[in-house]
């Protein structure tokens, strides 16, 4: 480890949005705090503003991935072959057609992350295993938690930085 490297202040920010997130999961016994986690890293920016955006975004393409997502799993036990070929040209069609939904409303910013929460709900989810509607709301409200707990982070702990030097701005963790 080089000596010369110190953590700042946006590493310790997103390692403080982790440990909430998975307390958060521990508290109310979530199944799962990856998808809180993954939000609170990806939403905790350099500066609240651009938390707030980000996560706003994120927001937005958790809600058109969910929606999507819960369609087609409603319909996977009715497509050919589901675990087989019929599943692999299926979700790669509705990956076009959630990206063309951020397209239509004027988010591309939002393509990205509705992509990734429609592949993680219709590539998790098991019928045997889960309501598909609950699946899908609990996926939603678990990014929330982390969207919401990164853009708090940064909005109330360790502002100082950032007010006496607003132009220092990086787009990796220190």
């Amino acid at each position: 480890m080089s000596e010369h490297y110190k953590l700042g202040m946006r590493a310790v920010k997103t390692a403080v949005v982790v440990f909430l997130c998975l307390l958060v999961g521990f508290i109310f016994k979530k199944e799962s705090a990856f998808y809180s986690c993954i939000a609170g890293v990806v939403c905790l920016q350099p500066t609240y503003k651009k938390s707030f955006f980000t996560g706003s975004m994120r927001f937005l393409g958790t809600i058109i991935g969910g929606i999507f997502g819960y369609v087609v799993i409603q319909f996977f036990p009715f497509i050919p072959y589901y675990y087989n070929l019929g599943y692999v040209f299926i979700i790669p069609m509705f990956i076009l057609i959630v990206i063309y939904v951020c397209k239509i409303i004027k988010k591309p910013e939002a393509v990205v992350i509705c992509c990734i929460v429609f592949l993680s709900i219709v590539i998790n989810f098991e019928h045997e295993k889960h309501d598909a509607l609950i699946y899908v709301i609990n996926r939603v409200i678990d990014t929330a938690i982390g969207i919401v707990l990164a853009v708090l982070v940064n909005r109330f702990f360790f502002t100082k930085r950032q007010q006496e030097n607003p132009e220092q701005v990086a787009d990796n963790p220190e």
